[in-house]
Formats: C-alpha cells, structure tokens, sequence
C-alpha cells in the first residue's frame, strides 16, 4: 500500500525553481510552478556558470558541461571609455541563462508551468500550506 500523493508548489519559474521543482519530482511530489510574468524569454549571455547553476543537469546526464557552457581562460575589465582595468587568468565556465532554463523547463511534466501567476499569500495551517495566487488558485 502506498501513503497519499505529496503535492508541492513552487513560486518563481526561473532557473532555481525549476531546479526546486526538478528536485521535489525526483523525490516523489507532484509539482506545480506558478510563475509571475506571462512567459520568461531569452536573457541574453555571459552569465558565470557555478557548479550550482549546471549540478542538476550534469549529474543526470541531461546536457555535458561543455554543451551548456564555455570556459575562460583570462578575464578583462574595462572602464567606460574602453581602457583596460584589470586583467588574468580564472577558472569560469560562461552559460547563456536560455541554455539552462529551456533545459530544465523540457524536463517538466506537460501542465506543470503556470505562466501569469503571481503569489498572493501563503497561510500555514497545522498539516498543510495554503497557497493563494492572484490568478484565482
């Protein structure tokens, strides 16, 4: 016999609570994401990629590292007119924050992402949390 279904919700359907979300349904959760704006487009690029950022993905063989980000070899900053700050060598891998988030939204159940909900409030009740959108839930 098994116990009754756990239901999760995640709040913000950005890289982390897709990653959260991942996690809860790795764990045995249904889960619902409910995120704010009416959709989360392209971000552009150049964001460091931390280990944290690529753990999920690489650890399930879901994407190698060298398929969602590039390395660097030596840094520069540069002044508002060009001229050279600072400049040497680290150890950054660079991602794009879209390489990431479609990966980690693909791997979502169909009907899991809710666009267009922005949390309302959240009431903690003796054996559940309530939570209420300003969409209606």
């Amino acid at each position: 016999m098994t116990g009754p279904q756990r239901h999760a919700v995640v709040v913000g359907g950005s890289l982390g609570g897709l990653t959260a979300a991942l996690l809860l349904l790795d764990a045995g959760f249904s889960v619902a994401v409910y995120e704010r704006s009416a959709e989360l487009a392209d971000r552009g690029a150049g964001i460091v990629a931390h280990p944290e950022s690529l753990r999920y993905l690489v650890e399930r063989g879901i994407a190698r590292l060298e398929d969602v980000s590039i390395s660097c070899a030596n840094l520069r900053y540069l002044d508002r007119d060009g001229g050279l700050l600072q400049e040497g060598p680290v150890g950054y891998r660079f991602t794009s924050w879209f390489a990431l988030y479609e990966r980690l939204l693909e791997r979502l159940p169909p009907g899991s992402m809710h666009f267009s909900e922005a949390l309302h409030d959240v009431s903690d009740g003796a054996d559940r949390v309530t939570v209420s959108l300003d969409g209606g839930l």
